[in-house]
């Protein structure tokens, strides 16, 4: 069962293509929040109603009913006889669906004393990030490892070293800094580093938007090899057919010269501002390799769309490394 906001027939195509000898076992089902959305809205109120004194112990979205989940302890003290007791969970839970506009509900989940289940949102590439010190939004391509921490990865432009990432919004929880930024003038590829330093409410995850899990790397794409990407804004997966290495892009209106970048040629797809930072990666018939950071977009004379990347080489020549598993 494949849930999509969209159950155009041109949007099923899609998916029914890269389905391939799969295809009849295909069942497709419309639902009205993306998977995004939900876990967008789950990040925000939790940070709203922790602020308040509520003692969230879990969130998470449900896929098989299309809704935020929130848990909280319903037989703790505070509960009984604290701020919940002025809003009862079902009250609570039905004002806070109207107030964002999404399907809200509570479960009696007490806490855990286990250090795994500290996390309570799992980071996975295509999730909007946020740079808090420079006020921009960007995508988290991939999760990984760097200088012996968790780390995640984005596009470098629009940041610089030691700013601070959030998750989903400005209200959201930081979930680190940038250690290792690699944007400036003559610089090879578009990508920054972030350290997860907020582990007690983050866990990395080898996931691309909850529906591919990455279990290899393609250093460097070579010309003619088919890859998909994943655009945020659309909530949706692109694909086209490598055209170009090495190529030098001028960027933004300081006009920073980018080198080393491979340019895409789009099939099927959208890309806009917001989509930085996305990841590439290659589907074969048994993997998914990771391959690069998305810098851009631009339009040749013929008028097709072409996505600019940062291959894995150069990001792995740093000394970070892809969460595989």
């Amino acid at each position: 069962m494949l849930s999509l906001t969209d159950t155009t027939a041109e949007n099923k195509a899609k998916y029914i293509r890269w389905a391939g000898d799969y295809a009849d076992y295909l069942l497709f089902e419309n639902v009205e929040y993306s998977y995004n959305q939900l876990m967008n809205a789950a990040i925000d109120v939790t940070n709203t109603l922790k602020e308040s004194g509520y003692q969230i112990t879990q969130y998470y979205v449900s896929e098989i009913n299309n809704e935020v989940v929130l848990g909280m302890d319903l037989n703790s003290e505070l509960c009984q006889n604290g701020v919940s007791q002025i809003n009862r969970p079902e009250a609570l839970a039905a004002s806070l669906s109207k107030e964002y506009n999404v399907p809200i509900r509570m479960e009696n989940i007490a806490p855990s004393n286990t250090a795994a289940s500290n996390s309570i949102a799992t980071l996975r590439g295509g999730a909007k990030i946020v740079n808090i010190t420079s006020n921009s939004e960007i995508t988290l391509s991939c999760c990984g490892y760097y200088a012996g921490s968790d780390a995640i990865l984005s596009c470098g432009h629009g940041g610089h070293y030691n700013d601070t990432i959030n998750y989903a919004a400005s209200a959201g929880s930081t979930i680190g800094t940038v250690n290792y930024h690699n944007y400036y003038s003559g610089c090879t590829g578009d990508f920054e580093i972030i350290k997860v330093t907020n582990t007690d409410t983050f866990s990395t995850s080898n996931s691309i938007a909850n529906t591919y899990t990455i279990n290899g790397t393609l250093s460097s794409p070579p010309v003619n090899t088919i890859l998909k990407y994943y655009s945020r804004n659309s909530s949706s997966f692109g694909y086209g057919t490598v055209s170009n290495r090495d190529i030098t892009v001028s960027a933004g209106t300081d006009k920073i010269e980018v080198n080393g970048l491979t340019s895409l040629e789009v099939s099927y797809g959208s890309c806009i501002p917001g989509d930085s930072g996305g990841p590439f990666f290659q589907e074969t018939s048994s993997d998914v390799n990771y391959c690069g950071v998305l810098h851009g977009y631009g339009t040749d004379n013929p008028g097709y769309l072409r996505v600019y990347f940062t291959p894995y080489t150069y990001i792995s020549g740093t000394g970070f490394s892809v969460r595989t598993r």
